[in-house]
């Protein structure tokens, strides 16, 4: 049996009734009450893709951005700490800094000469004997020798007095005095050595050319510049040579560490290399 079903309302009542009768069929009561279907549209079928694009973006932003933040993080930290082998006393003195070559080799193939480019504003440190080159390295090596405390002449493995005082230097320092003495050999012979007020072995200014060559070799092979140098041909033909093509470096920076050098001297007190070596 069916049931018919209309609807009605009491009087003052807010709410509707159905008034169930007898139907004739229950296709006449399926027909006024078809079953609802749920509502499906493309929006909402697309909607969790959209979501998850948008969210894997933001993460791979968010992980691209700590990435970037780790790197410069761990680079300012590597500025700071140095390496464990760094004097605590200058450690921190010089950033990193990106720094071209110059004093390019090139070759002049009309005259068959060749001769060394030099950056337009950089100090002039060879050539023939000048006061200008000889002012040039002064002011690289001014005031070699730091005058340092004896607490902190303690924390180094060898704290000897020199005349009253105690005296250190950083590796570069003594690195660039051995180029020094190696570019004066070359021109001035072994009378350079001659400022020193005590007798010098007979043998002193081979051994000290030798040391010195040995010391920048090291210092070389330790700092392991991995900078890739592009290699061209130049020269004429049957006076052929390889070329290698000045590129930007990884550095310390020298001037922030000079500046710091030549202050912490002033303040503290420092000593010169004698004269000419």
């Amino acid at each position: 049996m069916a049931f018919n079903s209309t609807l009605s309302k009491k009087p003052g009542a807010s709410v509707f009734y159905h008034q169930v009768t007898e139907a004739t069929s229950t296709e006449q009561l399926v027909s006024e009450y078809p079953e609802e279907k749920p509502v499906t549209t493309r929006y909402k079928n697309w909607l969790p893709i959209w979501v998850t694009v948008v969210l894997l973006i933001l993460v791979a932003s968010f992980a691209s951005y700590s990435l970037h933040l780790s790197i410069k993080l761990n680079h300012a930290l590597e500025e700071q700490r140095g390496y464990s082998t760094d004097w605590e006393l200058v450690r921190g003195t010089a950033k990193l800094v990106q720094k071209k070559y110059t004093a390019t080799f090139r070759t002049n193939d009309t005259a068959d000469t060749v001769y060394i480019e030099y950056g337009p504003n950089d100090p002039k440190y060879v050539g023939e004997p000048s006061p200008e080159i000889d002012e040039a390295w002064h002011n690289l090596l001014k005031g070699q020798y730091l005058i340092i405390s004896e607490e902190e002449a303690m924390k180094l493995n060898r704290h000897d007095l020199v005349e009253g005082l105690y005296l250190a230097e950083p590796e570069v320092m003594h690195s660039l005095h051995c180029l020094n003495a190696i570019r004066k050999s070359l021109y001035y012979g072994p009378n350079y050595t001659h400022h020193n007020p005590d007798e010098l072995p007979k043998n002193y200014h081979k051994t000290h050319i030798d040391h010195c060559i040995e010391q920048i070799r090291q210092n070389i092979q330790c700092a392991l510049d991995l900078t890739p140098i592009p290699i061209f041909v130049a020269g004429r033909e049957g006076h052929r040579i390889y070329v290698g093509e000045p590129q930007v470096h990884t550095c310390r920076d020298w001037d922030s560490f000079r500046e710091w050098y030549t202050v912490r001297g002033e303040k503290f007190g420092n000593i010169g290399s004698f004269k000419g070596s």
